[in-house]
């Protein structure tokens, strides 16, 4: 895999990281919003893509943040759990 490739990687999933982060601000129901967003993710992805996806992310939710950890667990139970 390239640089540009890496970087745009790293790019994406701090935007998804970001995005998990402020859910809980614009929805009054954001574990509901996670796992529908999650899922979608999961069936736009290869099954070799998604657990690539879920190490990586969480790495970029490593931060000391419960509530986006939780949301970032949601997601990519999701994601993980889409079925092919």
């Amino acid at each position: 895999m390239g640089e540009r490739c890496r970087r745009t990687r790293r790019t994406v999933h701090g935007h998804l990281h970001a995005t998990l982060h402020d859910l809980t601000a614009v929805s009054t129901d954001a574990d509901a919003v996670a796992a529908r967003s999650g899922r979608s993710v999961g069936r736009a992805l290869s099954p070799l893509e998604r657990p690539h996806l879920a190490s990586a992310l969480r790495l970029s939710a490593r931060r000391p943040d419960r509530a986006t950890t939780a949301l970032t667990d949601t997601f990519l139970t999701a994601v993980l759990s889409t079925e092919d």
